[in-house]
């Protein structure tokens, strides 16, 4: 990673100026396809988190379900792993610190110097999780030099406030002390007939300290501390199959539109009362520059982060109490990197380094079920073609159960005795619950050393070469609650008669589902979904190498071409996954690492007012690692091979100095190649993405207004890997029916206005998204599916924003 490469952002003779290499540069000389955001770009746009920027970014794609369920996509391949021993393929850094969790890598962008998104594996420059690509986010530091108090208010619909504010205060002539602090809500816009808070809105708090030290030998200390907290609603898991319903009388209450009210809830008895959670995030980073000597330097970055998140959910998206899952997560990590910087003359430039990274982690997840409803679904007595469902009551009465279970016996070639059914129906719970719990140690040990070197005038290469040493251990512990006696029934009518009739006849005695195993009562505690087994663990070494080659060439002063070829490796993974039977050993699979060769070829132009980067890709995938859904649990898998291939363009045009015209446009084709998937599109991954805007100035005479009309276009966008084939979901408690897995081709328009009167710190400001009020869907329902009950996250609809702002001092 660019170890303390925090050089401001400026335009140097026309140049975007970046720090991407680890080293102050202008980006038409980079030799990676990256792009850059500004201060100001993010302030004017209104961009808040990574989601916002994705659109402007060709080949880049962020989707989040909660703040802690991020999707991050760099040309075609995603980054939304839940496994704890599994290393992300886009890598999220913060002033140089990796963020090594997807759940915290969606936080607020807030008094930020700049954004750079790079694409295409970067493991030498940025570590082992660099497999895609990388985003680095470089915030704002305490500046002697600076006197700066900036704040901003605003209000809007959909119950939306901001307040932000920043103060960067001179302590001496050589130290400093920066606070930035922000505050943003935005309600949710799917109406929840259940009652309570509406779907999909998201609150957060987020506070911001800095100091700065100049040193005497001529060095540089900063040190930050960073704390967030998200309170959120419940998402809108709205069912494809059943329309909402008042589940006591049955009367209709709506339709299977995303965008309609829905009717979610967590079920009676579940812990967390009400849909949604929460998030806190902390972290603290040193950052340490010292000259030693005529071009040599040490950089050094220290930093603690930690994470914890809690949230539930109506898995089954529809009014009855079928299915209600909850998860808790937490997350720490310690992490330094130390680099020697040898940069004697223009043209030659070299590192060396070392890096370690300790985390642990744990995930806890409860899943409470009505057995009752889950025999209907199997049955079809609640029938998945009717999307208006009888009152919940009449699926979970003992006559109707009773029925069922002689129906499903009589299609097993056995006659239930209807006293026998009476009594393992009043047995099955309309709260059986099921928790897995896992945990991961991951220690990294990285070295790494690259350089730049010119041969002759017009060209420069580069040289990068890590290898990273992993060491994992990984537990599971899975609980079942209380007996499921529909997974013993089940299971007893796979068996030959002189285990099926005892296992009957216990399962019938009174209470059969809270009586603990015994010699007396020798019956399993079966499980649902999962099966239980006491902890356990395993541990995992590995190591292996990756590398980066490129090349330059001036072809004139304005335009540069450039190749690269790249190794990347992602870490292999330990997999964790409960036993197959009732008190059976756990599951641990060894997951090859993940490889991919990559071939890139480009150019940069930048000629006066017009700026145009096109690059052209070829990424080879072996041992893809990728994630089936069992029960509710999503499980790491080797999906065999996996291939992606595209081109980018980027264009900027400065009309005239108040006129300025900017575009991109990506072609991604990502599929698998093998395995489960064979012949897929990669999940969140449209072949084709187009944005398009203009930045427009006004002087009105007693101050400047400003325009920025923006116009974001995606195609076809799946959802699942299955690309809605069900075959894929033989794993599945109930598999789905035909279902939608995909978004049509849509776009997404918006309009930012600003008015600055003339010798004035105040600025107004109107951001409206989603201009013209699309509707679309973000997302499938995570586990909706394994019970057969595909459900849908609608996108946001319109919102408008109206800020106004004052800066005393700045930069």
């Amino acid at each position: 990673m660019p170890a303390y490469a925090q050089d401001d952002l400026s335009l140097d003779e026309g140049a975007i100026i970046v720090t991407a290499q680890g080293r102050r540069e202008a980006s038409e000389d980079v030799p990676i396809s990256l792009q850059t955001f500004s201060d100001e770009e993010i302030g004017a746009r209104d961009l808040h988190d990574l989601r916002e920027i994705a659109p402007f970014v060709p080949g880049f794609y962020v989707e989040s379900q909660y703040p802690t369920t991020p999707s991050i996509v760099i040309r075609g391949i995603s980054s939304d792993t839940a496994d704890l021993s599994a290393e992300p393929r886009v890598s999220v850094y913060r002033d140089g610190v990796y963020v090594s969790r997807p759940q915290s890598a969606m936080f607020e962008l807030f008094d930020i110097e700049r954004v750079e998104v790079l694409k295409g594996p970067q493991s030498t420059l940025f570590g082992r999780s660099a497999l895609t690509g990388a985003v680095s986010i470089i915030q704002n530091k305490a500046d002697p030099a600076d006197f700066d108090v900036t704040g901003t208010v605003g209000g809007g619909n959909l119950g939306a406030y901001l307040a932000q504010g920043v103060v960067n205060l001179t302590l001496s002539g050589s130290s400093a002390l920066r606070i930035a602090g922000l505050a943003r809500n935005r309600d949710g816009y799917v109406r929840n007939l259940a009652g309570g808070a509406k779907l999909n809105g998201n609150r957060a708090r987020a506070l911001r300290g800095s100091l700065h030290f100049d040193l005497a030998s001529g060095g540089k200390i900063d040190l930050l501390g960073n704390a967030q907290w998200d309170r959120f609603s419940g998402l809108s898991y709205k069912s494809g199959v059943f329309a909402p319903t008042d589940p006591v009388t049955g009367t209709p209450l709506g339709d299977l539109d995303p965008s309609s009210p829905a009717f979610l809830d967590t079920a009676p008895g579940f812990p967390d009362e009400r849909l949604g959670g929460r998030r806190k995030l902390e972290g603290m980073t040193l950052l340490y520059e010292q000259p030693i000597g005529e071009g040599w330097k040490i950089s050094a970055i220290g930093a603690w982060n930690r994470f914890r998140a809690q949230f539930a959910g109506d898995v089954d998206g529809f009014a009855f109490d079928t299915a209600t899952t909850g998860e808790e997560s937490e997350n720490r990590q310690w992490s330094g990197d130390l680099r020697l910087h040898y940069q004697p003359a223009d043209g030659l430039s070299a590192f060396i380094g070392a890096s370690f990274a300790d985390e642990s982690g744990s995930q806890d997840i409860l899943l409470q079920v009505d057995e009752r409803d889950l025999l209907a679904l199997q049955t079809g007595f609640l029938d998945r073609t009717n999307p208006v469902p009888l009152p919940e009551a009449v699926y979970s009465s003992s006559p109707a159960v009773t029925g069922q279970l002689q129906g499903i016996a009589a299609a097993s070639g056995f006659a239930l005795d209807g006293s026998l059914a009476l009594a393992l129906a009043n047995n099955m719970l309309g709260d059986h619950s099921e928790r897995l719990l896992r945990s991961a140690d991951n220690q990294y040990r990285e070295i790494f050393a690259g350089m730049v070197f010119q041969p002759a005038e017009r060209w420069k290469f580069e040289l990068g070469l890590r290898y990273t040493d992993e060491r994992k251990r990984s537990g599971i512990e899975s609980t079942i609650y209380q007996r499921s006696v529909l997974a013993g029934v089940l299971g007893a009518l796979t068996q030959p008669a002189s285990v099926r009739d005892p296992l009957l006849q216990a399962l019938a005695a009174p209470g059969a589902a809270h009586i603990p195993a015994s010699a007396s009562y020798p019956v399993p505690n079966f499980g649902l979904l999962y099966q239980e087994g006491n902890r356990d663990e395993r541990e995992l070494e590995a190591g292996g190498f990756s590398w980066r080659a490129s090349a330059i060439y001036e072809a004139s002063p304005d335009f540069n071409l450039y190749a690269i070829y790249a190794r990347g490796r992602r870490p292999e993974v330990l997999s964790t996954q409960p036993p197959l039977s009732p008190g059976g050993e756990a599951r641990f699979s060894d997951l090859a690492s993940e490889v991919v060769d990559s071939i890139e070829l480009g150019f940069k132009l930048n000629s006066g007012p017009f700026r145009l980067e096109a690059a052209g890709f070829y990424y080879d995938y072996r041992h893809f690692q990728t994630e089936v859904l069992q029960g509710t649990t999503l499980v790491s898998m080797d999906a065999g091979k996996a291939s992606s291939h595209g081109a980018e363009l980027t264009a900027r045009y400065a009309v005239m100095p108040a006129f300025t015209l900017f575009a991109t446009y990506g072609y991604t084709r990502a599929r698998f190649g093998a395995g489960l998937y064979d012949g897929n599109h990669v999940r969140l991954s449209p072949d084709h993405s187009l944005s398009f805007g203009a930045n427009m100035a006004l002087d009105l005479g007693i101050g400047e207004l400003t325009a920025t009309p923006t116009l974001n276009w995606r195609s076809r966008v799946y959802f699942d890997n299955s690309n809605g084939d069900l075959s894929a979901f033989s794993g599945a408690f109930l598999r789905p029916l035909a279902f939608e897995a995909s978004q049509q081709p849509y776009a997404l328009a918006a309009l930012h206005v600003g008015f600055e009167p003339d010798n004035s710190p105040l600025r107004l400001q109107a951001h409206i998204e989603n201009l013209f009020d699309q509707d679309y869907v973000r997302d499938l329902g995570t586990g909706s599916v394994s019970f057969g009950l595909p459900s849908y996250v609608a996108g946001a609809p319109r919102s408008i924003l109206f800020t106004a702002s004052i800066s005393l001092g700045g930069r």
